[in-house]
């Protein structure tokens, strides 16, 4: 038994040792395969890097191509914008000198010839200038004028006319700038070149004329000048330059027709005392011209003399110029030179009783009443009918304050001119300054009736009506009329 036992136990171990050593193997062989699972998850894992690198820099890309996209749409944005403003600098400037292109034509060889000349300046020009047009020089050539760098400007403006050869802008501003060089001659050059390039161009006219003045050559820039004004009519600075060189050319009645179209130019642009000036140095030439007054003997005792019609023609045009220029000198409040005209006037034609009342207006505006009320008295003993007389003659005695004579004046004037309107307003304010309510009444709605609409507004604020505003009848007469103008 015992012998069965210990055979047990030696038997026993051996196939727990069996067991073992399966197990082991087992083992091991997990782990090769756990190894090898990790060797393929780590070569997994660096095809992870690889593509996650690859993403990144795809990304990169979509985002790097994204950025060159905005950026170029940037720049065609600023491109776009640049040449807006290009295009408006253009636009303003050609409204300015007001010059249109005109077409020439060109044989080929000069055309040949202009291609060999470009192509061989346009190397000189650095890779950022290649792209330049011609209005983009015109622009950097006016920039570089307008900072007085005048060679600078030359320099550029040639280089716009490599690029059109027939750039009147360019030659005349060229031009421009030879002129504030003292360089005449190459500015009468350009001056030319711009005119011929473009016919209908004033202003290179009037800035040729004047560079002609500057050589002596005075016929030559009237010419000029004459083309500027043909083109353009209201051109005030051609119509002076011109009646200076023929005033050196000692042709002062042509030096006269031309002052008095300048005058009559500056009126029609609102510039008045441009134009008393203009109308002064036509006064000046006529004095030149030898105008003399009248013989003092009566007219019919030359009744029998012959008649200058050529002369009586002259001596009319120039009273209508020294009528003009005192009236215009009246407007700018000039009493003193307005009066010294009108009395050249009367010293031409002591009977001229139009003078005689203009002078006294210009003595009422200046505050002599007597003056001007001897003045109007004599106008109207001369001549009664004249209405005008006799109602400034009522202006002045108003102002004195004889309303009794006043009075009298302003009924002449309707005696001999019913519907005149001033003339009611003035008797209805002699009525307010006396307190009589019916005269104010009744002259101010006359008043009313002849004169334009919206008078009445003007009355309103007048102070001597201010205590009739709170009267019925007054507020009623207002009313009426204001309403009256609403319906019109």
């Amino acid at each position: 038994m015992k012998k069965s036992i210990m055979f047990f136990c030696y038997l026993l171990p051996f196939p727990l040792h069996i067991f073992a050593r399966d197990l082991t193997a087992d083992l091991q062989e997990r782990i090769r395969e756990l190894e090898s699972l990790v060797s393929i998850l780590q070569a997994k894992l660096v095809e992870v890097n690889e593509y996650k690198l690859l993403l990144y820099a795809i990304v990169g890309v979509i985002i790097f191509l994204a950025i060159l996209g905005s950026n170029a749409s940037f720049k065609r944005k600023i491109s776009r914008e640049l040449n807006a403003i290009k295009k408006q600098l253009i636009e303003k400037y050609r409204e300015s000198i007001k010059a249109l292109s005109a077409e020439t034509d060109e044989c080929v060889k000069q055309e040949i010839k202009k291609i060999q000349v470009y192509n061989r300046k346009i190397i000189e020009l650095t890779r950022m200038e290649r792209d330049y047009m011609a209005r983009d020089w015109l622009i950097k050539g006016l920039e570089a004028q307008y900072d007085n760098r005048f060679e600078d400007s030359i320099l550029a403006f040639e280089k716009a006319l490599l690029m059109d050869t027939e750039y009147a802008e360019a030659c005349f501003n060229m031009a421009v700038s030879y002129g504030y060089m003292n360089k005449s001659d190459k500015g009468i050059q350009c001056y030319r070149k711009a005119i011929e390039y473009s016919p209908f161009f004033p202003e290179a006219w009037c800035n040729l004329g004047f560079e002609l003045e500057k050589v002596d050559k005075h016929e030559e820039a009237v010419d000029a000048y004459n083309r500027a004004i043909e083109q353009r009519p209201d051109f005030p600075k051609a119509y002076e330059r011109m009646g200076t060189d023929l005033r050196m050319l000692k042709r002062e009645e042509e030096a006269v027709q031309t002052y008095d179209k300048m005058g009559d130019t500056l009126l029609r642009m609102g510039r008045e005392d441009e134009a008393v000036q203009a109308y002064s140095n036509m006064a000046i030439d006529l004095i030149k011209l030898g105008f003399v007054e009248k013989p003092e003997k009566p007219f019919s005792d030359q009744s029998n003399c012959n008649i200058n019609l050529e002369g009586l023609q002259k001596e009319e045009e120039t009273l209508n110029i020294y009528y003009k220029q005192g009236n215009e000198y009246l407007k700018c409040d000039k009493h003193e030179e307005a009066l010294e005209v009108f009395d050249r006037i009367i010293k031409l034609h002591p009977e001229d009783l139009e003078a005689r009342f203009c002078r006294a207006k210009v003595l009422l505006r200046m505050g002599k009443e007597d003056d001007a009320l001897r003045a109007f008295v004599d106008v109207t003993h001369k001549e009664p009918t004249h209405v005008k007389a006799h109602y400034f003659l009522g202006k002045a005695l108003m102002t004195m304050g004889n309303f009794e004579d006043a009075v009298k004046s302003f009924n002449r004037v309707i005696e001999l001119k019913s519907d005149y309107p001033e003339t009611y307003h003035k008797l209805a304010c002699i009525s307010a300054v006396e307190d009589n309510l019916d005269g104010v009444l009744s002259y101010l709605r006359t008043y009313f009736e002849l004169s334009l609409s919206g008078v009445e507004v003007y009355v309103k604020r007048d102070a001597l009506f201010e205590k009739f505003l709170e009267n019925t009848e007054f507020q009623e007469l207002l009313t009426e009329f204001k309403n009256q103008t609403k319906a019109d």
